[in-house]
Parts: C-alpha cells; structure tokens; sequence
C-alpha cells in the first residue's frame, strides 16, 4: 500500500490539531466540552481581576484541571 496523498496527510494532521482535549471518565474517553474550559479560563482572569497573565496560559491551566480533576 502506498503513503497518502499529500492532500489527505494534510487534512489527517489538520484534523488531530483541532480534535478537543480528552477526559476519562470511568474509564471512557470523553471530549471536555470547550464551554466548560472557556468558563473556568475566565474565572482564572476574573480571580486576578482581570489583569495581567496569560489567555493562553489560563486556557492550558483550565484544560489540565478538567483531564486530571487537579
């Protein structure tokens, strides 16, 4: 079988990049719902007071809490 097509591969790695972050439960793999990690990133930049840090860093920190419960 051959490799594929260059257009196809790109689509493949488009598609992993977008796929949602995961999150087990009962030893099922689920979607984190993207609402659920917005909601708690604001709430990170609520806490400050709305200042300074990181959307990027608020949105990581919040995906990490929902996949580990940390």
């Amino acid at each position: 079988m051959s490799a594929p097509a260059p257009k196809q591969a790109m689509k493949a790695r488009r598609r992993k990049a977008i796929e949602p972050p995961f999150l087990s439960v009962d030893n099922k793999v689920v979607p984190i719902d993207r609402e659920r990690i917005a909601a708690l990133a604001y709430s990170y930049w609520d806490a400050r007071g709305g200042r300074s840090g990181s959307p990027e860093e608020d949105w990581l920190r919040a995906e990490r809490q929902l996949q580990t419960g940390n």
